[in-house]
């Protein structure tokens, strides 16, 4: 969840949801998941964010999550292949901390600069034809089907 549509009321009483600790109708949220503080509310806040989507509460929230979340599948198999690469487990955490829409251009900015100062660039960056062949096999049960399941009746 980003500040902008939080300031905007996007999900509609975010704010007071978060404060309350639940939703309206006496549906209660979840606000303890590791124990850490500042970790439990940065989840709570996300979980906030998507329920009213999956809950069919706002059926715009629900059209612009599904849309997202459907047009999404590239970048994760972008990422999946990236994934083989070194030094991508930070973009991964600011990628959701702070947004994608941020951490992407910089993440890709990160990894052209570090491949042409090193020389890996000359190497190669081949995936092995394993990891090729169950990435869409991947995607399609750990995220596809999973996002499908979640908007489902």
């Amino acid at each position: 969840m980003h500040i902008e549509p939080a300031l905007e009321g996007v999900p509609i009483n975010f704010e007071q949801i978060l404060e309350k600790a639940g939703f309206h109708d006496n549906v209660p949220l979840k606000t303890t998941y590791t124990g850490i503080r500042g970790v439990d509310a940065a989840l709570s806040g996300l979980v906030v964010a998507f329920t009213s989507g999956t809950a069919g509460w706002e059926a715009e929230v629900r059209l612009q999550q599904i849309n997202f979340l459907f047009n999404f599948s590239s970048i994760v198999c972008i990422w999946n292949v990236e994934a083989c690469r070194p030094v991508t487990a930070p973009f991964a955490f600011f990628y959701q901390t702070i947004g994608g829409a941020v951490i992407i251009p910089l993440y890709y900015l990160t990894y052209q600069y570090s491949y042409m100062t090193d020389g890996r660039h000359s190497s190669g960056r081949e995936v092995s034809l394993s990891y090729a062949r169950a990435l869409v096999p991947a995607t399609l049960l750990g995220y596809l089907i999973p996002t499908i399941a979640m908007y489902s009746p």
